[in-house]
């Protein structure tokens, strides 16, 4: 930061890097939430450090995930690092009458509408009568095509 810490964001910062955890951070240097929050808002030299911080914690979470792969023949922690840097072979995968789909999680409005309706014209009879059963999810009427 370009200005001089105090004590207090120092040790929220030194504790942010460590931890990751913002909640945690303040508790540690002994101040709210909202303190960091409004510091950050007035001041951008701050908040560039804040986001640099968390920065720092991911690169290092990053580094024990491949130590964790590595050392430990951690098929979890392999396969996560795999998904965050190459998401397209490594991403979660649907497959719906022979075709494979890939599945975003942050998708809303028309785009899951068009998803569901497309994921729902290609269930199999006995799926169907499990969601018609289970919870009414899906009409008793066969989907239109």
């Amino acid at each position: 930061m370009g200005s001089v810490l105090t004590g207090w964001e120092e040790k929220f910062l030194r504790y942010y890097r460590e931890w990751g955890s913002k909640a945690q951070a303040t508790r540690a240097a002994g101040i709210s939430q909202s303190t960091v929050y409004d510091r950050e808002q007035r001041y951008p030299e701050f908040a560039r450090d804040v986001k640099e911080a968390k920065e720092e914690f991911l690169d290092h979470l990053e580094e024990d995930l491949v130590r964790m792969g590595r050392e430990k023949n951690n098929v979890i922690a392999t396969l996560a690092r795999l998904k965050a840097d190459r998401p397209d072979r490594y991403c979660e995968k649907l497959q719906i009458a022979g075709h494979l789909e890939t599945v975003s999680y942050n998708i809303a409005g028309p785009e899951a509408e068009k998803l569901l309706q497309r994921m729902l014209q290609n269930i199999t009879e006995p799926t169907r009568r499990m969601l018609v059963a289970g919870k009414g999810f899906v009409s008793e009427e066969p989907p239109p095509g």
